[in-house]
C-alpha cells in the first residue's frame, strides 16, 4: 500500500513539474525602441532597466548641433496595474556657428553634465485583445536644463497610450503626449515580429505646440519617420537599435536645414517577487 502511495506523489509532482515547465514566458513590457510608449505596466514585484546610447545631429542656416545621450530609465511594478519610473540622462552638446553670439568656432569644446531628471507613474487602464485596444495613462515630472548647467526647468508631461494587436505578428502603438509647456507630440508605430523574438518597427513623430492667441489650437513645430529593430534574447532581455529623421515636416524648413538621430539600448526585466 506505501508502495503505491508513493508512486502516486511521484506522478502527482512529476505532472506539475511538466505543467509548470509548460507555461509560456511572460511578455517583457518595454518602451524601447522608438518613441512610443507601451500601456502594459511591467508587472507585480518587477524592476525593469532601460538604458540607451543616443546620437543627433541637427544642422541649421547658421550653426550645427551635436547631441550625445546616456538615458537610464529603471521602472518598479507597484501592482499589475501601477508602476514607477525615473529618468536619468546625461548629455554631452557640442554647437559650432552660433548665430549673432560668438564667430564660427569649427570645434568648441562641448558641455557635459546630467540634462534631465524626472519621476513618473503609469496605470494600465484597459488590457485589450485584438483589436480592442489597451489602453494606459502616465502623467511624469521633469526636471530639464543645458548639460553642465542647472536643471532650471520643470514640466509636467501627461500620457495616453494605445495599443492595438492588429494580426498575429503585426500591432499599432499610439500615444498623445502633451507637456506643461503648451508642447503637444502624437505618435503612431507599427511593429512586426519576423520571427518569435526578433522585430521590426517605423514610427511617424510630430510635435506641435498649442497656440491660444489666435485661430489656429495647434502649430505645427517639426516631425519624424522613425525606423529600427528589437531582439529579444531569452525572456527578460532585449536589445534594440533605432534611427530617425526629419520627415513630412512644416514648409518652413529649407533644404540647408536637416536633423537626424540613432539610437541603441537593452532592457533587463527582474523578477523580485514570484
Amino acid at each position: 500500500m506505501k508502495k503505491h502511495i508513493w508512486l502516486s506523489l511521484f506522478l502527482l509532482l512529476g505532472i506539475k513539474v511538466c505543467a509548470q515547465e509548460a507555461e509560456p514566458p511572460k511578455p517583457l513590457y518595454t518602451d524601447r525602441p522608438g518613441q512610443s510608449i507601451n500601456p502594459i505596466t511591467v508587472g507585480n514585484g518587477v524592476m525593469q532597466i532601460q538604458a540607451g546610447y543616443g546620437y543627433s545631429h541637427s544642422k541649421a542656416i547658421f550653426s550645427e548641433t551635436d547631441l550625445q545621450n546616456v538615458d537610464v530609465v529603471p521602472k518598479y511594478g507597484i501592482s499589475d496595474r501601477f508602476e514607477i519610473s525615473g529618468l536619468l540622462q546625461y548629455s554631452s552638446l557640442r554647437l559650432t556657428g552660433q548665430p549673432f553670439v560668438q564667430p564660427f568656432d569649427e570645434s568648441p569644446d562641448p558641455e557635459n553634465g546630467v540634462s534631465a531628471l524626472g519621476l513618473a507613474v503609469r496605470g494600465t487602464v484597459l488590457k485589450g485583445e485584438g483589436l480592442k485596444p489597451s489602453i494606459g495613462l502616465e502623467a511624469a515630472y521633469i526636471g530639464s536644463g543645458m548639460p553642465g548647467d542647472e536643471l532650471s526647468t520643470s514640466t509636467g508631461r501627461f500620457i495616453l497610450t494605445l495599443q492595438n494587436q492588429l494580426l498575429d505578428r503585426l500591432s499599432f502603438t499610439g500615444n498623445v503626449v502633451f507637456y506643461t509647456n503648451n508642447l503637444t507630440e502624437f505618435t503612431a508605430n507599427l511593429g512586426y515580429n519576423v520571427i518569435d523574438n526578433f522585430g521590426v518597427f517605423v514610427e511617424y513623430w510630430p510635435i506641435f505646440e498649442a497656440a491660444f492667441d489666435g485661430e489656429d489650437n495647434l502649430v505645427f513645430l517639426d516631425a519624424y519617420l522613425n525606423s529600427g529593430v528589437f531582439w529579444l534574447i531569452g525572456e527578460n532581455w532585449q536589445l534594440d537599435a533605432t534611427a530617425g529623421f526629419r520627415a513630412l515636416a512644416p514648409d518652413f524648413y529649407s533644404d540647408d536645414e536637416s536633423s537626424y538621430y540613432l539610437q541603441v539600448g537593452f532592457t533587463k526585466r527582474f523578477w523580485l517577487k514570484d
